[in-house]
């Protein structure tokens, strides 16, 4: 124990060393231990932090997505699979375009088109095909998140179903 009668966790590894080739040389055993208790710590914390935004997603009403700067849908949020029946695997294959209302199809693409070769926020409302067959407005909102350099990283962005304050 240290001084701050503190435990701490360590890991140790040894190895057995010979000086010499005959029998009566020196054999010695090597032992390193390593302090691992601050890296435990951090990796219980990761593990929680990871388990908090695991739980946020779940009950949020929105969908959150990011997609790479290339446009190309990376990840999406649970509610997407239920709300709109397709995987993240079709989604990531451009499969979200399928779930466009065909009307608002052209605009959306021109404003995400813009968004991606400007690195600006993108904002557009439009109508998505949902697992029932019917169309729902919602609004999607991105922006990027940029390198030292000025260069798009990665799109961070929601879907928010606003059906019933368009319809109001």
């Amino acid at each position: 124990r240290p001084p701050t009668g503190r435990e701490h966790q360590v890991r140790s590894r040894n190895r057995r060393l010979t000086l010499g080739t005959s029998p009566r040389d020196a054999t010695f055993v090597l032992s390193v231990v390593e302090d691992v208790t601050q890296a435990l710590e951090a990796e219980l914390k990761l593990r929680e932090s990871e388990e908090n935004y695991r739980y946020t997603l779940e009950l949020s009403p929105q969908i959150p997505w990011t997609a790479g700067p290339d446009g190309q849908i990376l990840e999406i949020g649970p509610r997407w699979e239920s709300q709109v029946g397709t995987s993240l695997q079709e989604a990531s294959a451009g499969g979200w375009l399928d779930a466009l209302h065909p009307d608002d199809l052209g605009a959306t693409l021109d404003l995400w088109a813009k968004a991606l070769a400007t690195g600006e926020p993108f904002d557009a409302e439009y109508r998505l095909r949902t697992t029932h067959g019917d169309y729902r407005w919602v609004r999607a909102w991105a922006a990027a998140r940029f390198n030292r350099q000025g260069l798009v990283l990665r799109w961070y962005g929601t879907l928010e179903d606003i059906q019933d304050r368009k319809l109001a």
